[in-house]
């Protein structure tokens, strides 16, 4: 029934070192450097390589040796220290957790942070992995950031001990930390949480709880103390159908997905989603619903069972509705979401994974294919079936305007080596599917774990793309041009991101100066910042995950106006004021702060507020139709601005008209109508 995590984590493993020995052989030659010494200043400026802004060297603090450790995780960004800016946070293949104050210059020798945490896990100093991400909020409201990151190896030969850890932002272990988890692989370790935990309020109390998936199919959910959530880890959804004890407090397989939150049911509280490794049983077995494996069996595998899943969860563990959302391949993509189609609720984003296209013998491809479902689990217009591709999708999607219209784009990444881009209706913006290449021309196949990330590079009001390429990062435009050098030394004028090796997590993309522009993050061996002096500091998806909660949602308000329209029907001669109702709603999730203005015969009360879902507010419109003749007035609109931290959300500044209707003889009019 498990897939063969062995078998899965092998070939991860292996394409790694493939993609390591190749970067070796064909991208630009790193300098030479004896192992223990410190390699030449970073980056090498020549003609079209751009210098860092600065750089942290990870490996010297432990001993290892130059360019040994790549490292999975992908860095955070966020400010640990309240003076303003943001600063990274990258954790290593040995252990630490490393922050570096994001306003640094030049070759950085004093970090905020850079302290191994394998003793947390009682393991010996550096031989703790961190493979996930670290993920970054003050989760106990004591107006500081914790760190929480999953742990183990994605090597199975490597027997590291698998959980969750908390961090403060001093340094020190939180109490009642780490979290271990299950040895389900029996290997005398517990199992690998190789997904990125996700931080947010589910249960609505004011604290924000920590969910992970891991490689002991659990899924967990913790509140900031370490006590877990009743109800997890949770069950599966086979649990009631088939009766099986070991469905209790888990799922019938593995996790490599990350979780997701956000709010699917307008209860102010976020839900759980995450692709799991778990698919469906076929007819043989009991209580069938029709599902059939239509290609063969896995070596090893049960007869009969295939698949994988997308999970929504409540705070409680209970399923939402219309989930799980089983396909006929692992899903280890994690998903994006965004109100992309402004209902007021999310849509879901999700990739596929890579298992059965590479262990059954049929080598399927129903992988191949990128989804778009609503809050219920149903296809998006445009999105039946899902969008196919050229190969498996483990890759996870991001979300953002990249081709200058007036709604975001679904962007993701494939084994095909593509990069594929979508509009909301499920066409595929003009110029892509295309394929990235480094700045020796070379393409590289986007396996589980890896996304792009977006920020407006050249200033020009859309989001580029950004993309690690072996040794560099990769930027493309909305139109699928790619705008990094692919032919160095040949092409001087465009720049070159190079990180002299392998980067095999994702960058990020973020004014982390506060100078007016972007900077890009990239963590390999050391961590390199360069500043892009185009750019302007927009970015709508900066780092893995979205943000440095990792929830993966873009998770804004909404504001509507209810009426849009004010008609008002008056008598000839008539000169009193008339005052009308408008509502300023929040139809999505979180707060604005709003202000409303008027002028000509026009007057608002209040002129100001906060609405969040379920708090509207009431703006008494008053008109003036005094001296007004026979026939229809435009006597005015009323502008309402909603902003969040000083940016304006969807639908604003959105603008009310509102007209008098002068009439000889009010009593005749046909109703209804808005009269005194």
């Amino acid at each position: 029934m498990r897939s063969k995590k062995t078998g899965t984590l092998s070939y991860v493993f292996l394409t790694a070192v493939l993609l390591f020995i190749l970067a070796s052989t064909t991208s630009h030659p790193a300098p030479a450097t004896a192992a223990g010494e410190t390699p030449p200043p970073d980056p090498i400026t020549l003609d079209s390589t751009q210098p860092t802004q600065w750089t942290y060297l990870m490996y010297s603090q432990s001993g290892s040796p130059p360019y040994s450790q790549p490292n999975l995780a992908s860095p955070a960004l966020a400010d640990m220290n309240g003076n303003g800016t943001l600063d990274v946070i990258a954790a290593t293949e040995n252990g630490r957790i490393v922050i570096v104050e994001g306003s640094s210059s030049g070759i950085v020798t004093t970090p905020l942070m850079d302290k191994d945490f394998s003793f947390a896990f009682g393991m010996a100093p550096f031989t703790q992995e961190f493979a996930s991400s670290p993920a970054v909020a003050d989760i106990d409201k004591d107006g500081q950031p914790e760190i929480v990151i999953g742990a183990g190896s994605t090597n199975p030969a490597d027997c590291t001990r698998g959980g969750v850890i908390v961090i403060e932002h001093d340094g020190s272990v939180k109490p009642g930390w780490p979290k271990m988890a299950v040895d389900f692989s029996g290997n005398g370790c517990p199992d690998t949480v190789y997904g990125t935990p996700a931080l947010g309020d589910v249960t609505g109390d004011g604290y924000l709880e920590i969910v992970a998936g891991g490689f002991d199919t659990r899924v967990y959910a913790w509140r900031h103390d370490g006590t877990p959530l009743a109800g997890f880890p949770a069950d599966s959804y086979l649990y009631d159908r088939l009766g099986w004890p070991n469905l209790a407090g888990q799922l019938a397989d593995t996790i490599w997905g990350s979780p997701v939150l956000a709010d699917l049911t307008g209860n102010g509280r976020v839900d759980i989603l995450l692709g799991t490794d778990e698919g469906n049983f076929d007819d043989r077995y009991p209580n069938g619903t029709g599902w059939v494996c239509p290609y063969a069996t896995v070596p090893g595998g049960s007869d009969g069972y295939c698949g994988g899943s997308l999970y929504a969860l409540d705070g409680s563990g209970s399923v939402l509705s219309g989930f799980p959302n089983y396909i006929l391949e692992h899903i280890q993509s994690t998903p994006a979401l965004a109100d992309v189609n402004l209902d007021g609720y999310p849509e879901i984003f999700v990739g596929t994974g890579t298992y059965y296209n590479l262990r059954s013998p049929d080598h399927p491809t129903h992988g191949y294919r990128v989804f778009g479902w609503d809050r219920f689990g149903n296809p998006l217009p445009g999105w039946t079936n899902g969008k196919s591709t050229g190969g498996s999708m483990p890759g996870s999607p991001v979300i953002g305007n990249i081709a200058g219209d007036d709604r975001p784009e679904i962007i993701t990444l494939g084994m095909d080596k593509k990069l594929y881009a979508w509009h909301i209706d499920g066409t595929a913006v003009p110029g892509f599917p295309m394929t990235p290449r480094d700045q020796q021309n070379k393409t590289w196949a986007y396996d589980v774990g890896r996304s792009p990330v977006l920020g407006d590079f050249d200033g020009d009001g859309k989001q580029e793309i950004f993309l690690a390429t072996a040794w560099t990062v990769t930027v493309v435009d909305g139109n699928g041009n790619i705008l990094t050098t692919t032919d160095y030394p040949s092409e001087p004028a465009k720049p070159m991101f190079m990180a002299w090796d392998t980067i095999r997590n994702n960058p990020a993309v973020a004014d982390i100066d506060n100078d007016g522009k972007l900077e890009l993050v990239v963590t390999n061996y050391a961590i390199h910042v360069w500043e892009l002096p185009g750019s302007q500091p927009d970015a709508a998806w900066p780092m893995f995950k979205y943000d440095a909660a990792r929830t993966s949602t873009i998770a804004e308000p909404l504001l509507a106006l209810d009426p849009t329209h004010l008609s008002l029907l008056v008598e000839l001669g008539e000169s009193a004021t008339t005052t009308l109702n408008l509502t300023v709603r929040n139809v999505g999730p979180g707060a604005f702060n709003w202000t409303a203005s008027a002028g000509g015969r026009l007057s608002v009360n209040p002129t100001g507020g906060s609405v969040t879902r379920t708090s509207p507010d009431t703006v008494q419109v008053t008109i003036n139709p005094a001296g007004l003749g026979l026939g229809t007035h435009t006597v005015g609109t009323v502008d309402v601005t909603a902003l969040v931290d000083g940016r304006h959300v969807t639908n604003s500044p959105a603008s009310l008209t509102v007209e008098v209707i002068v009439l000889n003889d009010l009593h005749r009019a046909f109703l209804p109508a808005i009269t005194r």
